[in-house]
């Protein structure tokens, strides 16, 4: 298991994190805001 590998998997779950994040965040900023 290189440093390489380890890195990349980092990155991908990152991006899975951000991805996640970008379709809960508008739920979850400001309730009160209209869709």
């Amino acid at each position: 298991m290189t440093y390489d590998f380890v890195r990349k998997d980092v990155i991908r779950r990152v991006n899975w994190v951000e991805g996640l994040v970008e379709v809960v965040s508008p739920l979850t900023v400001d309730p009160k805001s209209p869709p």
